[in-house]
């Protein structure tokens, strides 16, 4: 039986048969073009739903060479928004949440445990600065409490705490026991450390290239790459 790729060079000629495949559609052309039906784009909150509907499908695309072809074409569609609303969608992940999480509350059961891990913790650190989250701050705060309180253990420091929802976590985290704590706290408290700012680094440095990608990058936003990847080389 004749392949039917085949068939139709047969029938159509080569030529006729390559202008049909440099003028065939994607599935993403043809999503595009079946969303751009349901929303008018030709408003402002017309493309914010357009974004919001086209993005969640190109999030699951494994290739990030794609994921950024397909994101320009985003853009070319529907013009310059406001980076946040592409930030939004692109970079949060619930493995990623999940990931991040996991690491802060290793680092504040290990703190709870043994408080003088707080030394090797600077909680001034610009990465810090740059990842607002709560339980990075319920982190800092620990850090600070058994820094200046010597000599100070797991319920004391949990004490200092009014809020008997925070105080229900700390406590759970206390009371964690696996194998991970019957190694040695200061190697791996220090390992969980980097791997903290680690993925920090990487979190801002994915959003600044794809913010180059999408927008290019004035001076001082490229020095900051550079700032990031030098930062990142130490770790090595």
């Amino acid at each position: 039986m004749e392949k039917i790729p085949d068939s139709i060079i047969k029938k159509e000629g080569k030529y006729k048969f390559e202008n049909r495949i440099n003028n065939s559609k994607s599935i993403f052309d043809f999503l595009f073009y079946l969303i751009s039906l349901k929303v008018d784009i030709s408003t402002y909150e017309g493309k914010i739903n357009f974004v919001k509907l086209i993005l969640p499908f190109i999030s699951k695309i494994k290739s990030s060479v794609i994921k950024i072809i397909l994101y320009n074409k985003l853009i070319n569609k529907v013009g310059n928004l406001n980076f946040n609303l592409f930030n939004k969608f692109i970079f949060i992940s619930k493995k990623k949440k999940k990931k991040k999480k996991n690491i802060l509350r290793y680092l504040i059961s290990f703190l709870l445990k043994k408080p003088n891990l707080s030394f090797f913790v600077n909680f001034n650190d610009y990465l810090f600065k740059l990842y607002n989250i709560y339980i990075l701050r319920l982190f800092l705060n620990i850090v600070y409490i058994c820094i200046y309180n010597k000599n100070i253990f797991g319920i004391e420091i949990i004490n200092f705490f009014e809020n008997n929802r925070i105080k229900n976590y700390l406590t759970l985290l206390l009371s964690w026991d696996n194998n991970i704590f019957k190694l040695n706290k200061k190697i791996v408290f220090v390992d969980f450390l980097k791997k903290l700012k680690l993925f920090i680094i990487n979190e801002n440095l994915k959003k600044m290239i794809l913010k180059e990608k999408l927008y290019g990058l004035n001076k001082k936003e490229k020095k900051k790459i550079w700032f990031f990847l030098k930062l990142k080389n130490l770790f090595f």
